[in-house]
């Protein structure tokens, strides 16, 4: 028997914790995003990158999307509205909830999945 077969992997203990926040005077518990939602969000994030160059409709839209986003995450928040400051730290906190505590330490070491390749050395 290999060592994967004996072996427990124990996927409770790679479960995200809960977050909370605080909104409108209520402490709301963020419960950890789905991947889809993380992917998403991401993808959107990358785009918020390029805003100066989205036409207004453009990014009315974007920000109309993240907030959707963030809205199923944490339905809680179904019918609020964010200023910037609070939207950016809803997206910056429900991706880190869904990344796993290794990309965070590799993240830290500025390494990350779109990091430049360096050439070997000779």
């Amino acid at each position: 028997m290999s060592d994967v077969e004996s072996s427990l992997i124990d996927l409770d203990a790679l479960a995200p914790k809960p977050a909370k926040i605080k909104f409108g005077g209520k402490t709301i518990e963020v419960q950890p995003p789905k991947v889809r939602h993380v992917l998403r969000l991401g993808f959107l994030g990358q785009k918020m990158q390029d805003l100066a160059d989205l036409t207004d409709e453009q990014a009315d839209q974007l920000i109309a999307d993240l907030e959707n986003e963030i809205k199923q995450v944490i339905p809680e928040l179904a019918e609020a509205s964010f200023n910037a400051s609070q939207l950016m730290e809803l997206l910056t906190l429900v991706v880190s909830m869904g990344m796993p505590d290794q990309a965070e330490t590799l993240k830290a070491k500025g390494i990350t999945v779109d990091s430049q390749k360096k050439a070997p050395l000779e």
